[in-house]
Protein backbone atom coordinates (compact mmCIF):
# COMPACT_ATOMS: atom_id res chain seq x y z
CA UNK A 1 0.00 0.00 0.00
CA UNK A 2 1.19 2.91 -1.06
CA UNK A 3 1.70 6.07 1.19
CA UNK A 4 0.71 9.37 -0.27
CA UNK A 5 3.19 12.73 0.51
CA UNK A 6 1.59 14.03 3.44
CA UNK A 7 4.22 17.05 3.95
CA UNK A 8 3.65 20.47 2.54
CA UNK A 9 6.56 22.44 3.29
CA UNK A 10 7.03 26.13 3.31
CA UNK A 11 10.36 27.42 3.28
CA UNK A 12 11.23 31.52 2.58
CA UNK A 13 13.10 34.49 4.17
CA UNK A 14 12.32 36.10 7.75
CA UNK A 15 9.40 38.17 7.60
CA UNK A 16 8.34 36.63 3.99
CA UNK A 17 5.26 35.90 5.29
CA UNK A 18 5.00 32.36 6.73
CA UNK A 19 3.35 32.59 9.80
CA UNK A 20 0.42 34.61 8.48
CA UNK A 21 -0.12 32.32 5.40
CA UNK A 22 -0.51 29.50 7.83
CA UNK A 23 -2.74 31.52 10.25
CA UNK A 24 -4.48 32.03 6.89
CA UNK A 25 -4.31 28.71 6.03
CA UNK A 26 -6.02 27.33 9.81
CA UNK A 27 -8.81 30.24 9.42
CA UNK A 28 -9.91 28.97 5.91
CA UNK A 29 -9.34 25.31 6.34
CA UNK A 30 -11.16 25.29 9.51
CA UNK A 31 -14.33 25.95 8.83
CA UNK A 32 -14.37 22.57 6.81
CA UNK A 33 -12.00 20.21 8.53
CA UNK A 34 -10.18 19.61 11.64
CA UNK A 35 -7.42 22.09 11.79
CA UNK A 36 -4.23 21.87 14.87
CA UNK A 37 -2.11 24.54 14.84
CA UNK A 38 1.80 24.17 16.31
CA UNK A 39 4.27 26.35 16.84
CA UNK A 40 7.36 24.73 17.35
CA UNK A 41 9.33 26.81 19.44
CA UNK A 42 5.78 25.92 22.12
CA UNK A 43 6.62 22.28 22.09
CA UNK A 44 8.92 21.35 25.20
CA UNK A 45 11.07 18.72 24.34
CA UNK A 46 12.40 17.36 20.67
CA UNK A 47 10.58 13.83 21.38
CA UNK A 48 7.20 12.95 18.89
CA UNK A 49 5.84 12.17 22.22
CA UNK A 50 6.21 15.95 23.15
CA UNK A 51 4.47 17.10 20.10
CA UNK A 52 1.61 14.81 20.64
CA UNK A 53 1.66 16.02 24.85
CA UNK A 54 1.49 19.40 23.13
CA UNK A 55 -1.40 18.91 20.68
CA UNK A 56 -3.24 17.27 23.71
CA UNK A 57 -2.86 20.27 26.15
CA UNK A 58 -4.32 22.66 23.60
CA UNK A 59 -7.15 20.84 22.25
CA UNK A 60 -7.88 19.08 25.20
CA UNK A 61 -10.31 16.21 23.23
CA UNK A 62 -7.98 13.00 24.81
CA UNK A 63 -4.67 11.74 24.71
CA UNK A 64 -4.03 11.92 21.13
CA UNK A 65 -6.21 14.76 19.10
CA UNK A 66 -5.50 14.37 15.79
CA UNK A 67 -6.58 10.03 15.86
CA UNK A 68 -9.73 11.47 17.90
CA UNK A 69 -10.40 13.84 14.74
CA UNK A 70 -9.38 11.27 12.30
CA UNK A 71 -12.17 8.88 14.02
CA UNK A 72 -14.45 11.90 14.14
CA UNK A 73 -14.67 12.09 10.23
CA UNK A 74 -14.23 8.14 9.53
CA UNK A 75 -16.93 8.01 6.94
CA UNK A 76 -16.11 10.87 5.30
CA UNK A 77 -12.89 12.29 2.81
CA UNK A 78 -12.38 14.80 5.27
CA UNK A 79 -8.32 15.42 5.92
CA UNK A 80 -6.97 16.16 9.18
CA UNK A 81 -4.24 19.24 8.81
CA UNK A 82 -1.57 19.82 11.26
CA UNK A 83 0.29 23.03 11.07
CA UNK A 84 3.74 23.02 12.42
CA UNK A 85 5.03 26.80 11.92
CA UNK A 86 8.73 27.74 12.35
CA UNK A 87 10.62 23.81 13.04
CA UNK A 88 13.76 26.17 13.08
CA UNK A 89 12.41 27.95 16.19
CA UNK A 90 12.26 25.02 18.47
CA UNK A 91 15.19 25.15 21.30
CA UNK A 92 16.97 21.94 19.95
CA UNK A 93 16.04 22.16 16.00
CA UNK A 94 18.12 19.29 15.00
CA UNK A 95 16.31 16.78 17.68
CA UNK A 96 13.15 18.85 16.86
CA UNK A 97 13.35 17.35 13.38
CA UNK A 98 14.14 13.66 14.32
CA UNK A 99 10.56 14.30 16.54
CA UNK A 100 8.92 15.89 13.70
CA UNK A 101 9.77 13.18 11.38
CA UNK A 102 8.62 10.17 13.89
CA UNK A 103 5.51 12.40 14.57
CA UNK A 104 4.70 12.62 11.25
CA UNK A 105 5.28 8.38 10.74
CA UNK A 106 2.56 7.85 13.51
CA UNK A 107 -0.03 8.97 10.96
CA UNK A 108 0.85 6.77 7.75
CA UNK A 109 -1.78 5.72 6.24
CA UNK A 110 -4.42 7.86 8.18
CA UNK A 111 -5.97 10.97 6.17
CA UNK A 112 -3.51 13.37 7.95
CA UNK A 113 -1.88 16.35 5.97
CA UNK A 114 1.15 18.39 7.74
CA UNK A 115 1.60 22.22 6.65
CA UNK A 116 4.93 22.76 7.67
CA UNK A 117 7.34 25.99 7.71
CA UNK A 118 11.01 26.52 8.39
CA UNK A 119 13.08 30.05 7.72
CA UNK A 120 15.14 29.75 4.41
CA UNK A 121 18.77 30.17 6.37
CA UNK A 122 18.16 27.33 8.71
CA UNK A 123 16.30 24.72 5.85
CA UNK A 124 19.80 23.46 5.03
CA UNK A 125 20.09 21.95 8.45
CA UNK A 126 16.76 19.89 8.03
CA UNK A 127 17.01 19.31 4.64
CA UNK A 128 17.68 15.85 3.63
CA UNK A 129 15.96 12.42 1.62
CA UNK A 130 13.37 12.22 3.82
CA UNK A 131 11.72 15.78 3.02
CA UNK A 132 11.98 15.10 -0.30
CA UNK A 133 10.25 11.32 0.32
CA UNK A 134 7.48 12.79 1.91
CA UNK A 135 6.93 16.48 0.85
CA UNK A 136 3.80 16.50 -2.01
CA UNK A 137 5.04 20.04 -2.54
CA UNK A 138 8.28 22.09 -1.37
CA UNK A 139 7.39 26.25 -1.69
CA UNK A 140 10.27 27.90 -1.42
CA UNK A 141 11.10 31.68 -1.60
CA UNK A 142 7.62 32.24 -2.62
CA UNK A 143 6.27 34.42 -0.64
CA UNK A 144 8.22 37.68 0.01
CA UNK A 145 6.96 39.87 -2.38
CA UNK A 146 3.39 41.01 -2.90
CA UNK A 147 1.72 40.85 -6.64
CA UNK A 148 1.13 44.41 -7.69
CA UNK A 149 -3.28 43.57 -6.67
CA UNK A 150 -2.15 42.01 -3.53
CA UNK A 151 -0.21 44.99 -2.37
CA UNK A 152 -2.72 47.47 -2.91
CA UNK A 153 -5.06 45.09 -1.02
CA UNK A 154 -2.98 44.80 1.93
CA UNK A 155 -1.05 48.23 2.26
CA UNK A 156 -4.97 49.62 2.11
CA UNK A 157 -5.80 47.25 4.95
CA UNK A 158 -2.71 47.62 7.09
CA UNK A 159 -2.89 51.38 6.91
CA UNK A 160 -6.53 51.46 8.01
CA UNK A 161 -5.89 48.90 10.80
CA UNK A 162 -3.17 51.37 12.29
CA UNK A 163 -5.03 54.32 11.51
CA UNK A 164 -2.03 55.65 9.03
CA UNK A 165 -2.46 58.21 7.00
CA UNK A 166 0.30 58.45 3.93
CA UNK A 167 0.90 58.06 0.39
CA UNK A 168 3.81 55.77 -0.01
CA UNK A 169 5.92 57.04 -2.64
CA UNK A 170 9.26 55.85 -5.03
CA UNK A 171 11.22 53.77 -2.96
CA UNK A 172 9.65 53.37 0.42
CA UNK A 173 6.01 52.04 -2.22
CA UNK A 174 8.74 49.51 -3.74
CA UNK A 175 10.50 48.53 0.29
CA UNK A 176 6.88 47.99 1.15
CA UNK A 177 5.79 44.93 -1.27
CA UNK A 178 7.27 42.20 0.78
Amino acid sequence: RAILKPVYLVVDRAGGGKTNLLCHVAERCGTDAPVFFVAAKSVPSADASAIQQYLASCYPTGDDPINDAVKAYEDTDIRCLVIIDGINEHLDPRGFNGALKAFVRRYYGKPVSFLISCRDLYWRYFEDDWWLNHGAVIYRDNLYGFSRAEYAQALRLYLRAFDIEVTPVDDAKEHLRH
